[in-house]
């Protein structure tokens, strides 16, 4: 991690030196101290850079992380033949409304897991201490259910080409979704406003199976100044703005980041 470049008299390279024996003083602990606390912030800063393709869930790298699991790091590492998955995530404009839906083929049936944050991410945010607002529901998917689920993402395009270029803004609606069969890693995305966008058939589905007790807060028209204020544009301050960022589809995931904070 970068930590400026404050100008010290002594480093982790280049330790302070050591009071003369029998002198009086906290040098040797404060320096231990130091260097301990240094030690942490990295591990800290470190672990929260890259997602492990779990929900994000720590206060401190919560959006650091985000930009990393809509990417796919964690799900495409662990991406093998032996085990299908796929990883839909639904952007409902970032600070109102976050859903992630993980389904996961066992033999001819599946499993189903449902998260939901909303409002969206915020560090204020709790529920039972250490939660930070996620919601998450189950549901098993009998065999007629998971191939009903594996044909709509069909419907939709889900398996076609990679839409390299495609922009994701924060401030809007938009479809995030990756997937592992037999070994091999695929990313797709769609967003509003857009014809595939519309035709899409496979949130039905998911928002059917989902329990997790928050409403799905639906597709909207959002002024053309939200999109401006996701590049960095808008009036005032740029601390006082609601956080907001713009996402370009590649090969396989995404870059393009602006910050969150």
């Amino acid at each position: 991690m970068d930590n400026g470049r404050h100008r010290t008299l002594c480093s982790l390279e280049r330790p302070c030196q050591s009071p003369a024996a029998g002198a009086s003083g906290p040098g040797p602990r404060l320096y231990a101290l130091a260097r301990a606390l240094i030690l942490l912030l990295a591990v800290i800063g470190l672990a929260a850079c890259r997602s492990e393709g779990g929900i994000p869930g720590n206060p401190i790298g919560i959006k650091l992380q985000w930009f990393s699991f809509l990417d796919g790091d964690g799900f495409k590492d662990r991406c093998e033949p032996s085990t299908d998955r796929y990883r839909l995530i639904y952007n409902a404009r970032f600070d109102e409304q976050v859903r992630v839906y993980d389904v996961t083929r066992y033999g001819e049936d599946g499993i189903l897991v449902a998260r939901a944050v909303s409002p969206g991410f915020a560090l204020t945010q709790m529920q039972d201490f250490l939660d930070f607002g996620w919601h998450e529901s189950r549901a098993r998917l009998s065999a007629a259910e998971f191939t009903e689920f594996r044909s709509r993402l069909e419907q939709s395009g889900f398996f076609a080409p990679t839409p390299v270029g495609l922009e994701l803004y924060s401030p809007d609606f938009y479809w995030v979704g990756m997937s592992c069969e037999d070994g091999a890693f695929h990313y797709t995305a769609f967003a509003r406003p857009s014809p595939e966008f519309d035709a899409l058939t496979f949130p039905e589905f998911l928002f059917a199976h989902d329990e997790t007790d928050i409403k799905v807060n639906p597709p909207r028209e959002i002024p053309a100044s939200e999109r401006f204020r996701a590049t960095g544009g808008g009036l005032g301050p740029t601390e006082d703005r609601d956080p907001a960022f713009r996402m370009v589809v590649d090969e396989d995931g995404v870059s393009g980041k602006y910050g969150l904070f």
